[in-house]
């Protein structure tokens, strides 16, 4: 993006700021949040969060409080609706006039000032001018997305934040949201710890950023909304926090070690933010700083200074894309409607990984000295290329012989189209042998392969009790991602299904590559 684009952006930025105007309503006591009211001396609690939208609700007639799940221990899961046209949205209507947002805040127990910025954004759309925000914009804020975790402080609590496979009841609410409700532009919010005891700060180091900012990055995602997602939205946000005095930049991989190479956020389905740009979202990683133990700070573990953080993070996300909130809803909305004129052809890549980069070798990033406190700039190799690989021309539809049960209740959770077959057809398919399988490491409830697969065409005949799904449908690029043994983004990658896949058998997902009579569901 050039310095010229640059400047219109942010001269954008500023005209959009115009529209975020708090106005106290006559003869009303001030809105504070929980954490507010306690003088920042405590993190609000998940049930302190449900009142505190209940209180919104009564104050705001364009505000609803939903709850839209459970947790695994069987907490509410609450979203706040606001909206100039409530009642379209609370029902679930497709996107109109209005900019759609979604905003997610603390998926990880242990970042709780996500949820707080929320909170305060919630607090400042109620007192919002009716020429401002709601104008142009509706928003769905889901503060915690994580109440067992916020409750202990526990990065994952229950079940896992795996999004391909779905086994959270968590994680199955947002992505109900994402399919039902359709939002132009996600956002999710998490915190990252600038200390890490077992590794870098080992070698005497802290990270240094105040906030990353990461895009949905799988080469699946829509072109369009990858490219001005890459080259006029992030950079606008960064601008802007940057002269807001934040230390911001584009989001890098955990650092761990000084010698180890630079790449970026994951591009695997299995995080909220990428299945999110695959339904069709601008979707926006933010990542602000989690300080350090052990330091003296004027609140309870910084909170105050890290929702802060968020808080101005989140705004300024949100002034960029309604500064942009045009072209923002047209490609998003295109991106939703392609399935219906699919193209003759038409490629998925099942697997994506960094590589380096022949244009840029080397990355200069600021690391703090423990020591000292000074900012040292460390240069690492850089391997921020993505590549793509393992290119597959989209089938007419896929077909599962075996393990129905399992599947169906995968496909139902991703919201994917399926019907069973009543009688026995034969049809041409693509049948894949599994001849290797090899781990290549585990992480809790998560496994990760080396697979050796080969193709064969083959009339097959399928028995009765065969899921048959099209790829005619809203889904139709997300599903060879979850279903195909060779995608990196496979729900075999969850260890739950890992043993479907079984070397030196047939594997039981057939791929259909043409017209193929079928019964009905």
């Amino acid at each position: 993006m050039d310095a010229a684009a640059l400047a219109r952006g942010a001269a954008c930025v500023v005209g959009a700021t115009a529209l975020w105007l708090p106005v106290q309503v006559s003869g009303s006591a001030p809105l504070q949040t929980p954490l507010e009211e306690s003088g920042y001396a405590r993190v609000t609690s998940a049930a302190e969060v449900s009142s505190f939208l209940k209180v919104v609700e009564k104050r705001e007639p364009r505000a609803r409080r939903a709850t839209i799940g459970v947790s695994a221990s069987g907490k509410p899961l609450d979203a706040l609706f606001v909206s100039a046209a409530l009642q379209a949205l609370a029902g679930g209507s497709a996107p109109g006039e209005l900019l759609r947002v979604m905003v997610v805040g603390s998926l990880h127990g242990n970042e709780p000032a996500g949820g707080e910025a929320i909170l305060m954004l919630a607090r400042d759309l109620v007192n919002a001018s009716p020429r401002g925000l709601l104008g142009l914009m509706e928003f769905i804020l889901v503060p915690v997305g994580n109440p067992d975790g916020r409750e202990t402080g526990e990065r994952v609590k229950a079940g896992t934040i795996n999004v391909s496979a779905l086994t959270s009841p968590e994680n199955r609410a947002l992505v109900d949201i994402l399919v039902r409700w359709q939002p132009d532009v996600f956002i999710d919010l998490h915190e990252a710890t600038s200390y890490k005891p077992e590794t870098l700060a080992r070698q005497g180091y802290l990270t240094d950023f105040e906030a990353q900012i990461e895009i949905a990055n799988n080469p699946n995602i829509d072109a369009a909304i990858r490219a001005v997602s890459r080259e006029r939205v992030r950079p606008a946000i960064i601008s802007r926090l940057q002269q807001d005095g934040l230390r911001a930049s584009v989001y890098v991989g955990e650092i761990r070690d000084v010698g180890q190479s630079i790449a970026h956020g994951s591009l695997t389905l299995r995080n909220l933010r990428n299945r999110a740009g695959m339904d069709g979202a601008f979707s926006l990683l933010v990542e602000t700083r989690l300080d350090p133990p052990g330091e003296r700070y004027p609140t309870p573990h910084n909170i105050r200074a890290r929702t802060a953080r968020q808080f101005l993070s989140l705004r300024t996300v949100i002034l960029v894309c309604l500064a942009q909130h045009r072209e923002i809803a047209a490609r998003s909305r295109a991106a939703r409607r392609a399935w219906r004129n699919p193209k003759a052809g038409e490629r998925v890549f099942l697997v994506a990984n960094y590589a380096p980069d022949p244009a840029r070798k080397t990355i200069s990033i600021p690391l703090r000295r423990i020591a000292d406190s000074q900012v040292e700039k460390r240069t690492f190799p850089y391997s921020g290329k993505m590549v793509p690989s393992r290119a597959l021309e989209l089938p007419s539809a896929y077909a599962i012989t075996a393990h129905q049960d399992a599947i169906r209740a995968v496909l139902e959770r991703q919201h994917i189209r399926y019907q069973v077959l009543r009688e026995p057809r034969e049809c041409r398919a693509t049948v894949q042998d599994i001849s290797m399988r090899e781990h290549a490491g585990v992480q809790p409830r998560r496994t990760s392969a080396s697979i050796n697969i080969e193709d064969r065409d083959a009339l097959v005949r399928l028995a009765p009790g065969t899921l048959w799904i099209p790829l005619r449908q809203p889904a139709r690029r997300l599903i060879p991602l979850l279903l195909e043994p060779g995608s990196n983004s496979s729900l075999y990658e969850h260890r739950d299904y890992a043993n479907l896949v079984e070397p030196g058998k047939e594997f039981f997902v057939l791929r259909i590559p043409g017209e193929c009579s079928v019964g009905r569901r």
